[in-house]
């Protein structure tokens, strides 16, 4: 189960590349929720 969500996450990440690569050097704005924000990241990682 471990190795499938690095897989995911992994897989998630070299698919954002290229628009991380065409907004390189750009501000964005990020909304988070405040639950996430106030859990443990451990918390947050095993999140399904």
């Amino acid at each position: 189960m471990v190795k499938e969500r690095r897989t995911e996450l992994v897989e998630g990440f070299r698919h954002s590349v290229p628009y991380i690569n065409a907004h390189r050097g750009k501000t964005f704005v990020i909304m988070l929720a405040a639950k996430p924000l106030s859990m443990k990241i451990s918390q947050i990682l095993s999140m399904t």
